[in-house]
């Protein structure tokens, strides 16, 4: 078993984030934003800057090798995409390849947040909600989970295997055999790097959406997480899936098999966003 203070020193030893990614927030948030401004503030940055510029010229974007400078970046894909790499940066730096060695199965977990957030932002876009913040609180949202893997792995593969023998959901097997679990790590995780609020109820309720105060976010979060799980089935056109809230559903007006129609488009972006780690 782990304490949450044991949790909270691991999460303090990890990097703050950047002063810099901070008034890159302030500055797009504020609405009065001057693109030569920002692009002078993304420049104090390099890694930040190398990390822009990289994901801006992936072909996810469709502009491979086209965009040369941070305002170019700015300017084609919009303030609130800029914001958001930032705030992805800040976590992929936080675990660099040298820190997830021996961590079990975080090649998988990266992946599953790539189909998270592709999910949330398909969904986000198909029924008129805010797309870029869907997409990064899906990105992020098993932050916590990695953090455990990368704090503590041999006692995460005991998670694993308890997992695996039991069919129960991670969460429950963190319990069972840490004494904490993804969601309270995640929002401590959140609140370490004062993240925006709703990206923060995200990585803390995608499991249990009706907790706490209700959000958009968290519902696309919560049902983009469970239709990006292996455990999803579709059985005579007909979706099933395990510990759906259909709540989450109803509140966004949804239902599962519309949700589940997003899957064909979600799968051909992701071939062409590729893995979360070659922007690292």
């Amino acid at each position: 078993m782990i304490t949450m203070e044991q949790v909270g020193d691991a999460i303090e030893r990890l990097p703050s984030l950047s002063p810099v990614v901070t008034e890159i927030m302030s500055i797009i948030d504020s609405g009065e934003v001057d693109i030569d401004t920002l692009e002078k503030k993304i420049y104090q940055d390099q890694v930040l800057t190398a990390r822009i510029l990289r994901i801006a010229n992936s072909p996810f974007y469709g502009f491979s090798g086209k965009i040369t400078s941070a305002k170019e970046a700015c300017v084609v894909l919009g303030l609130y995409t800029i914001r958001n790499i930032a705030i992805t940066a800040t976590a992929l730096g936080a675990f660099p390849p040298g820190a997830q060695q021996g961590a079990p199965g975080l090649l998988e977990d990266w992946d599953h947040a790539v189909r998270t957030a592709l999910t949330a932002k398909v969904l986000a876009r198909r029924y008129g909600l805010e797309k870029n913040l869907a997409f990064t609180a899906g990105l992020l949202h098993d932050l916590g989970r990695i953090m455990l893997k990368v704090s503590f792995p041999e006692q995460y593969s005991v998670v694993l295997d308890r997992q695996r023998s039991s069919g129960i959901l991670f969460k429950e097997a963190e319990m069972a055999v840490l004494g904490v679990e993804h969601c309270q790590t995640g929002k401590r995780l959140a609140e370490h790097w004062n993240l925006p609020a709703p990206i923060r109820s995200a990585m803390a309720h995608h499991h249990d959406p009706d907790e706490g105060q209700h959000s958009p976010v968290v519902d696309l979060v919560h049902i983009a997480d469970i239709l990006s799980s292996t455990s999803v089935k579709i059985v005579n056109g007909h979706i099933t899936t395990p510990r759906l809230a259909t709540s989450a559903l109803q509140r966004l007006g949804m239902n599962l098999e519309a949700a589940g129609a997003c899957l064909a488009e979600v799968e051909q972006l992701n071939k062409s966003f590729g893995r979360l780690t070659d922007y690292a």
